[in-house]
């Protein structure tokens, strides 16, 4: 999809970023993954999770995609859902992909998600992991519904002091 993208791509035309949709990837959970999930997910459980995105992100960003991209776009977000094979835990991560040289500069995940994924999903808790400086701007890398801690209408129908409206101020603060 990538590759078809840069094929049409306008000449001349150079975008500071290209973002693609969350689970734009995906990938399997195994069952030496930790599986703390919603409000219990554990921070120290994210390299686990690191090392299965990554082989995923790897299968994407070829030397050909490379290629493909140069001159085009510098920096590129690539969403990777992983899961396992009952669906009872999952994880939602975004990676942030410096393109010319190929080199992965962040991870982040979906810290908010709806009330329907709660019960099976871990929860990136690093809020900070959202914010980096890439070209010259302040940006906030969100994943899917994580933009929702952000909209004044969500803000509205949080309960004040829930878990969500926790989060969801954590977040205002840290943006």
């Amino acid at each position: 999809m990538l590759l078809e993208a840069f094929s049409h791509w306008p000449k001349g035309f150079t975008a500071d970023f290209l973002i693609t949709s969350g689970g734009f990837v995906k990938g399997d959970l195994t069952s030496e993954v930790p599986t703390e999930k919603s409000r219990e997910s554990d921070h120290k459980d994210f390299p686990a999770l690191r090392q299965v995105a990554e082989k995923c992100l790897a299968q994407v960003l070829s030397a050909r995609l490379q290629a493909a991209a140069k001159g085009k776009a510098r920096y590129l977000t690539i969403g990777v859902d992983l899961s396992n094979a009952d669906g009872t835990f999952g994880a939602e991560l975004v990676a942030v992909v410096d393109l010319p040289s190929g080199r992965n500069l962040r991870w982040t995940g979906k810290s908010y998600p709806t009330s329907d994924e709660e019960s099976y999903l871990w929860q990136f808790t690093d809020l900070e992991s959202h914010c980096i400086h890439l070209a010259g701007y302040r940006v906030l890398v969100l994943g899917c519904h994580d933009l929702n801690m952000l909209s004044n209408r969500a803000w509205e129908n949080m309960t004040d002091g829930g878990h969500r409206h926790e989060r969801a101020a954590s977040m205002r603060a840290t943006a």
